[in-house]
């Protein structure tokens, strides 16, 4: 398999899961890609970042204790609708289920993709490339041609 290059900008990327060692993996791979990188253990911990830290994308998983993944989603939506001129934030959903029963639900929340748990460097580095090529992903972050 050919070695997937990070993007040459660094992304602010929270990664939002109740598992610590979920969280940690995610962490990891997200560093040594070049990436600054926060964490929250719930989606009420989410969103208290998102008002207090501005990132460029949010890697969400989607079965957590209390807020769920798609309710956090749904929130940090209606968030950006409030304000005037702001940005949108770039998801992802993470999970071990099927991601074809899943989506339709991701999507419908406001998710920008999905990725399964366990997560694999290729797939996530892949998946930062294609919201960039969507221009999901901050300008600032789409220096790679």
């Amino acid at each position: 398999m050919p070695h997937m290059l990070p993007l040459a900008t660094p992304l602010r990327i929270l990664v939002v899961d109740d598992v610590p060692l979920n969280r940690m993996v995610a962490q990891t791979m997200l560093r040594q890609a070049g990436h600054s990188v926060a964490e929250a253990a719930s989606g009420e911990a989410a969103l208290a970042h998102l008002q207090a830290c501005p990132v460029d994308l949010v890697l969400l998983d989607l079965q957590m204790q209390g807020m769920d993944g798609l309710e956090t989603t749904r929130r940090i939506r209606a968030e950006e609708a409030r304000r005037p001129g702001g940005g949108r934030i770039a998801i992802l959903g993470l999970s071990g289920t099927d991601a074809r029963e899943g989506w339709p639900d991701c999507l419908q929340a406001g998710m920008d993709g999905y990725l399964p748990k366990p997560l694999q460097r290729e797939a996530l580095l892949r998946a930062l490339r294609a919201l960039r090529r969507q221009d999901a992903l901050p300008a600032r972050a789409a220096a790679l041609g």
